[in-house]
């Protein structure tokens, strides 16, 4: 994670992402497609 200011930037392959959102969660709220640079 990096941090610049008031933001923050995660780092993140698809695969990790896609394994990520196949686990259960108790909050699917915080759940967001990312936009990928």
């Amino acid at each position: 994670m990096y941090q610049n200011d008031n933001q923050a930037f995660l780092v993140i392959d698809e695969q990790a992402y896609e394994e990520g959102m196949a686990t259960p969660t108790s909050s699917p709220q915080l759940r967001r497609q990312p936009t990928w640079v």
